[in-house]
């Protein structure tokens, strides 16, 4: 079957809300902070999943692969989603997603399954549906749910959409902790691979994903651990060190101390204010390693 690489969002400001918050062809939906994933449905019925990066992680879930899908008609069906763990933390969906699938099991017999959000499908059975627009996709997606939900896949559900009181939804996720939002254009199409304007992420504060190109030398209580991240972004296919940003937790400090060559080269996602004139993230703060991020994809846009 043909893999696909997920449509990215954009990205905007809050003052966005307001500009959408009567137009009833645009929807809210929650940024969830876990791993986007590709839902696949094979020939013979068995289902797989691939990050973003085209690692598979079929085997880390068998709570969401482990049936066989018996309805024929949806053999070839590929959903665009999020696999978020039990508890909606991060570190709990990096140890399954980002781990072995045995540790990844593991981890869930002891803390709860892995649930997969889906938001999106690109093919209904053999038929491409990516220049539908989304209000028609969405109506194929919640079909192929129920369908699945009732062969006995109940770590999946659809992604929730809302149409009024925008700006009150995004207040009630920030408050409660969540990343942000996704404002989507009901009449977008789906563009595989490529950024649109159809996706659009409002986050509480911004972060852009970088890759690291080396460290500093920490100082004073940091003596002896990594100071800061040197992170650059890509631009016209080269990569360009713009700047420096710390903020990392004590674990993280020691263990890019302990081998910080073979972190050169990886994925960085910082949190800041906005981009400088100077092509740096303003208050730059480090957040996390992402595995289901390349290097070729970091740039500022």
């Amino acid at each position: 079957m043909n893999r696909y690489r997920p449509m990215k969002a954009s990205s905007a400001s809050s003052a966005l809300l307001d500009e959408v918050e009567d137009d009833p062809n645009y929807a809210l939906g929650e940024k969830y902070d876990g791993f986007r994933t590709l839902l696949y449905i094979e020939d013979d019925g068995s289902i797989r999943l691939f990050n973003q990066s085209g690692t598979e992680q079929t085997a880390n879930v068998p709570g969401i692969t482990g049936i066989k899908i018996l309805d024929k008609g949806l053999y070839g069906t590929v959903l665009d989603g999020e696999g978020i763990g039990a508890d909606r933390r991060i570190e709990s969906t990096k140890s399954i997603f980002g781990s072995s699938p045995e540790y990844a099991i593991k981890w869930q017999e002891q803390h709860g399954n892995a649930q997969y959000k889906a938001f999106d499908i690109l093919k209904y059975g053999r038929t491409e549906v990516i220049e539908s627009t989304l209000r028609e996709r969405r109506v194929l997606l919640t079909d192929v749910i129920l369908t699945l939900r009732a062969s006995g896949i109940k770590d999946i559900d659809i992604e929730t959409l809302v149409t009024t009181n925008k700006r009150i939804f995004f207040e009630r996720i920030v408050a409660a902790g969540g990343e942000g939002v996704m404002v989507k254009d009901l009449n977008a199409q789906y563009h595989p691979g490529m950024r649109s304007n159809g996706w659009t992420k409002v986050k509480r504060v911004d972060s852009w994903d970088t890759v690291i190109m080396g460290f500093t030398e920490g100082k004073g209580k940091y003596e002896g651990v990594i100071g800061a991240i040197r992170y650059g972004f890509m631009e016209n296919g080269i990569l360009k060190e713009v700047g420096k940003s710390s903020g990392m937790t004590d674990a993280y400090r020691a263990m890019f101390a302990s081998d910080p060559a073979s972190y050169i080269g990886r994925v960085a996602e910082i949190e800041g204010q906005e981009i400088g004139k100077n092509g740096a993230i303003r208050f730059p703060r480090f957040l996390r390693l992402r595995t289901d991020k390349l290097p070729e994809e970091c740039s500022v846009n």
